[in-house]
């Protein structure tokens, strides 16, 4: 919209006419740069595994569905400051000694935050962690970290699930 000024009268109380909407684009323009465009992948997994030392049996793991992304997210030096990731993860986990299976549903969504002294992972929705040498499913929000001192649960407030004590009857 043109705001176009009478010429008899001259501007209104000595103020300039202007474009109203050029005022955004001149916003737009002066704004920094805060952060480089995220990245959004298919994040890539093992189909079957075997989870071994952490239950008194192997446990085989089959990967039933995978359609997680993986968005990370960049500073405005191109630093990552996390990874986000999203999507369905069911997986189904069988004792291979008796043949007891379940089936899980781990869709999260978590993020992975890195720092000097190592990662901490926001995990939200239901998760299966064979961590901290146990095999859990957990639902809810679970803060866990690894460092130098090794792999910690630092906290869980929800459900948790131990899958070796589900799978062993």
């Amino acid at each position: 919209m043109k705001v176009h000024p009478d010429p008899k009268s001259g501007p209104p109380h000595g103020r300039q006419p202007h474009r109203a909407d050029s005022e955004p684009l001149a916003l737009a323009t002066v704004a920094p740069t805060l952060a480089a465009k995220p990245d959004r992948v298919f994040a890539e997994s093992p189909t079957d595994f075997t989870i071994s030392d952490i239950c008194s049996f192997p446990v085989r793991a089959e990967v039933v569905v995978n359609q997680e992304y993986a968005t990370t997210f960049y500073d405005r030096d191109g630093n990552v400051t996390r990874t986000h990731i999203s999507g369905r993860y069911v997986v189904r986990l069988t004792n291979t000694t008796t043949g007891t299976a379940i089936k899980l549903q781990a869709s999260g969504p978590g993020s992975f935050v890195a720092d000097a002294e190592g990662l901490t992972v926001n995990a939200r929705g239901t998760w299966l962690l064979f961590f901290a040498g146990r095999l859990l499913a957990v639902t809810g929000h679970t803060t866990l970290r690894v460092d130098a001192a090794g792999e910690t649960i630092v906290g869980v407030r929800g459900r948790t699930v131990d899958l070796c004590e589900v799978l062993a009857g």
